[in-house]
């Protein structure tokens, strides 16, 4: 007897691009701190993050992709000045930049809007 057994993927690695780090923060401490904050931290590639005028930081990050994503994040500097990091993800597949939740794209909610309000027959 054959029993099927479904496998949920929530969480799935991606690659992820932090910009506009003040210098001094391209440390894999930051990048793990930051890689914690999108998601779980998996891996630190420091073969493009050591020359001192790359523009990011390269991380590996666990996402759950049932939640919205992440764009930047403030940090602060020791001065107490912040500054904000941005986000650039690698190879996400279909993305919405409405809703910013993976596995479609914003061109679905056109028809929502267009559909007026809902009855529940419409599928």
């Amino acid at each position: 007897m054959w029993i099927s057994k479904s496998i949920h993927l929530f969480h799935v690695p991606f690659s992820l691009q932090i910009h506009n780090l003040p210098i001094g923060f391209k440390a894999q401490e930051v990048g793990q701190s930051i890689g914690n904050f999108v998601g779980k931290f998996l891996e630190y590639n420091d073969r493009n993050n050591t020359h001192i005028y790359h523009p990011f930081i390269h991380i590996r990050v666990l996402l759950d992709v049932r939640k919205s994503l992440k764009k930047s994040k403030k940090i602060r500097k020791p001065g107490g000045e912040s500054n904000e990091v941005l986000f650039k993800f690698k190879r996400l597949g279909k993305f919405c930049y409405l809703c910013g939740i993976l596995g479609h794209l914003d061109d679905s909610y056109g028809k929502l809007l267009m559909m007026g309000e809902d009855d529940g027959t419409h599928q």
